[in-house]
């Protein structure tokens, strides 16, 4: 039969082997001198040249570190020009004769009519032109102000001070071209406002974005998916490789303009989820700024965000000549 041993038996039997164990050991130990010292002066000198060499490798490590932070900027800059390029070269095309000319053959720059400017606050009048108290402000239409001259402004100045807008006009009026306009005149750096030196525009049209569901919204990086799906119709294999890394840090840095053309050719369902998505980008970043081209008959909630609507100044007959003679000296040529 099997018996297990006591425990006294084998604690007993593991002293015994200890002690045997540790007699050898130390029967057998040799202090040498020499060795001895020649291990203690090398271990001190290690330890003296790893604390003189600590500083210059705390440089050279943040040296490294810097300069893979260059690397990684260099390389979102290159994609943030590749960006743009897909940008304007879509936004020569943004016209209804774009099988024929480019937008800048036959651009006539657009204006917007400006607003009316508001009393002082002391409650006198403010210095503003006749026009304003001879003809009323009617966005709606915007032909009998702009014949008599009333005051305009371009999209880029009404952009000013962080505004979202609301491009309106009739069928034909141009707000796809003050769209595309814009974003040209963005990516060449024309504007000339130190506030847009580095604001990089988003040329997409609504019919081109597609909402997957509630939960893919929930997080900032598929909030990001249906206008990354849109840019990606337009754009290079290069860029769209890199837009899933490269929209959010274009939101996180406030320099992402969105213009958002195709509102006004939209039936009123479909422009009211447009700008339920849009109510959501501008709330998970508040420094993103959009400009809209929507009809006057129908904004869809745009007004409830803070969206400023603007209507397109009609041409007048210098405008109206100057676009005939550029027109046919590029159908000449």
């Amino acid at each position: 039969a099997f018996t297990k041993p006591d425990r006294p038996l084998r604690g007993l039997r593991a002293y015994l082997v200890y002690r045997v164990t540790m007699g050898n050991f130390l029967r057998n130990f040799n202090f040498d001198q020499l060795s001895f010292w020649m291990g203690f002066l090398a271990g001190s000198l290690f330890w003296l040249l790893a604390r003189m060499m600590a500083p210059a490798l705390s440089r050279m490590q943040k040296a490294m570190a810097a300069q893979a932070r260059t690397g990684r900027g260099e390389r979102m800059r290159a994609s943030e020009i590749r960006l743009s390029n897909d940008m304007l070269r879509q936004a020569q095309g943004w016209h209804l004769a774009s099988v024929l000319f480019s937008l800048d053959e036959i651009i006539v720059t657009p204006r917007l009519l400006a607003p009316p400017v508001p009393p002082e606050a002391e409650g006198g009048a403010a210095d503003v032109d006749i026009t304003d108290w001879a003809i009323p402000y009617t966005p709606d239409w915007p032909e009998i102000g702009s014949r008599y001259g009333a005051p305009t402004l371009s999209l880029a100045e009404a952009l000013r001070n962080n505004a979202n807008i609301a491009v309106i006009g009739e069928p034909g009026t141009g707000k796809s071209v003050t769209l595309a306009h814009l974003a040209a005149q963005l990516i060449r750096h024309e504007v000339g406002a130190q506030e847009f030196e580095d604001v990089i525009p988003l040329l997409v049209h609504a019919a081109d974005l597609v909402f997957p569901g509630e939960k893919a919204s929930d997080e900032n990086v598929g909030l990001l998916a249906p206008l990354r799906n849109a840019l990606a119709l337009h754009s290079e294999a290069k860029t769209n490789s890199v837009l899933p890394r490269l929209l959010p840090n274009l939101f996180e840095r406030n320099v992402a303009l969105i213009l958002l053309d195709g509102l006004d050719e939209m039936p009123p369902a479909m422009v009211d989820a447009v700008v339920e998505y849009l109510g959501k980008l501008v709330e998970a970043y508040p420094g993103a700024r959009v400009v809209a081209a929507a009809s006057p008959h129908y904004l869809g909630g745009l007004l409830k965000l803070d969206f400023f609507p603007l209507a397109v100044a009609s041409w007048n007959a210098e405008q109206r000549s100057n676009f005939l003679y550029c027109w046919s000296g590029v159908w000449d040529r």
